[in-house]
């Protein structure tokens, strides 16, 4: 085990939930080459300038109010407000925007979005989320394949969308969906400074982040449980970024000292060094004002392999996405008063005391409310029949083994298909009827009679010969010697019959010997 795994796989394990990522902008750098803030201001200020010597002095005037190594936030705003203002007196007239204004003009004049936040969408636009980066690409298939039951969710300050385009997760584009939608913590990427998909959103001059300051707190608050039920890894952020610390500021003072202490272990700050041969894990000390303080897991490397690759140890054990579709139903049935039709919930009618709880149970699935409000115990016999050829009456397989066949097949003396329900089950768990079915017809030539049986010895039928005039008593074929790989053109022949002749599945015995044939030539 490596010294990563040891160090990180405990904390994943204790935690009993699937990691959040936090993801800043070294991460799409690391991937797609997208510029830093810095650098992105720079490409905007050739566009508005034409020249090095102007932006030169836009940054000279900015450097006299702030110095960048000690506020970067401030001195970043400032500069963005000049290049800006800048912009906006040449940006609706000058013949060099005008492809933009013919693009984006319906933003500028009905939406009121600044030129500037145009441009920086168009810019990060233009670099395609499929094209990784050569030497990144294999490490970035990594990363998707923590999307589906490895990573709750994503968090990130980032505008350009090649976390969702990689995840396909829920995502809430500005600070305000996550404030006032509901979240799941499951499924979902939080954009808490905007997304290029709406320019509007887009969080970065002085105006925006004084409402990012007004509003971390409320921002940090709907994250909190996040971070007290989730562990949590930084990724493409600088350890003195402000906009991290001022939420691990927020979140650490809305915690007790026992919830500090869990938490710690649970965050983890990912640094990379080129040529680093082996990860290191180590921790560090956070300060905040008036002597508050944090410590959390620092994680140094160069391969981003081998954290994917802890990470990827600690799943679910269905798909995230599932889950969360799962979770938001039966969040509807409990608060609204028309829930959504995909949840049944049965209730004992006694006071619910904590022994009758027990016998509360949940049924979830996809098109299964109308079998679960009819009961399982009144399958017949012609819906077994119909699922085999047009798989539609999404059955949960369990329920229907244990309640609907045994009854089905005393109903039927056991002429039913039940191959495809009984094949992934544990042969310890199915009901005796089912077993002695199962022996009963455990060779082709038992679905046959002996009739048929006797014509069978005696000649051999190809499928394509059978099936050009079958007849109506289709002797012929239920006499093809079928097998897996011609299988399918009976279920064809089946589809395009009981299409046309729907009423033949209660009343031809022979259709009905044909979808049994079916059902044990494919499932057995």
């Amino acid at each position: 085990m490596t010294t990563i795994e040891e160090k990180i796989l405990p904390s994943l394990k204790e935690a009993d939930a699937l990691p959040f990522l936090f993801v800043g902008s070294g991460f799409t750098k690391r991937y797609l080459g997208l510029p830093t803030w810095e650098n992105l201001i720079d490409h905007i200020a050739d566009l508005t300038y034409g020249n090095k010597f102007q932006l030169a002095a836009t940054k000279n005037e900015a450097n006299k109010l702030y110095d960048k190594s000690r506020n970067y936030n401030a001195y970043m705003t400032y500069l963005t407000d000049l290049v800006s203002n800048d912009l906006d007196k040449v940006w609706y007239t000058n013949s060099r925007f005008a492809d933009s204004r013919q693009k984006f003009g319906q933003l500028a004049t009905d939406e009121q979005v600044p030129p500037l936040k145009i441009e920086i969408a168009k810019y990060i636009k233009s670099f395609d989320p499929s094209h990784i980066l050569n030497d990144r690409q294999d490490e970035f298939s990594a990363l998707k394949n923590l999307a589906e039951r490895s990573v709750a969710g994503v968090i990130t300050t980032n505008y350009d969308t090649l976390i969702e385009s990689a995840f396909k997760f829920e995502t809430y584009s500005s600070q305000e969906e996550l404030l006032f939608h509901t979240k799941y913590d499951l499924g979902e990427v939080y954009k808490i400074h905007g997304s290029v998909n709406f320019p509007k959103t887009i969080m970065i001059n002085s105006r925006d982040y004084q409402e990012i300051n007004e509003k971390h707190k409320y921002i940090s608050a709907k994250l909190l449980t996040i971070f007290v039920e989730h562990p949590i890894f930084f990724l493409g952020y600088s350890l003195e970024d402000e906009d991290i610390r001022n939420i691990l500021f927020d979140i650490q003072m809305g915690l007790t000292p026992e919830q500090l202490e869990i938490i710690e272990k649970r965050l983890f700050f990912v640094s990379w060094r080129k040529g680093i041969r082996d990860p290191e894990v180590t921790t560090f000390t956070i300060s905040f004002e008036q002597g508050h303080s944090l410590t959390i897991g620092r994680i140094t490397l160069d391969d981003y392999n081998d954290l994917y690759s802890v990470i990827g140890k600690s799943s679910t054990k269905y798909p995230v996405k599932l889950l969360r579709y799962a979770k938001r139903d039966l969040y509807q049935f409990a608060l609204t008063t028309q829930p959504s039709k995909k949840v049944v919930l049965s209730v004992p009618d006694e006071d619910m005391n904590p022994e009758s709880l027990k016998n509360v149970e949940f049924v979830y699935g996809f098109g299964i409310i109308e079998r679960a409000e009819k009961g399982y115990k009144s399958v017949d016999s012609t819906e077994l029949f119909r699922d085999i050829v047009f798989d539609d009456q999404h059955f949960v397989t369990e329920m229907l083994v244990k309640e609907a066949l045994p009854i089905a097949l005393r109903q039927s003396s056991g002429f039913i298909p039940i191959r495809k329900y009984v094949r992934n089950l544990d042969p310890s768990t199915l009901p005796e009827i089912v077993i002695n079915n199962l022996h009963r017809f455990a060779k082709y030539g038992d679905f046959l009679s002996i009739r048929l049986n006797s014509q069978r010895r005696n000649q051999f039928i190809r499928p394509q010969d059978a099936l050009i005039h079958p007849g109506e008593d289709f002797t012929r074929l239920a006499l093809v010697r079928w097998d897996k790989q011609n299988i399918h053109l009976l279920l064809d022949f089946l589809k395009d019959h009981l299409n046309s002749n729907p009423q033949k599945f209660q009343t031809t015995t022979g259709i009905r010997r044909l979808i049994r044939i079916y059902d044990f030539i494919q499932y057995t």
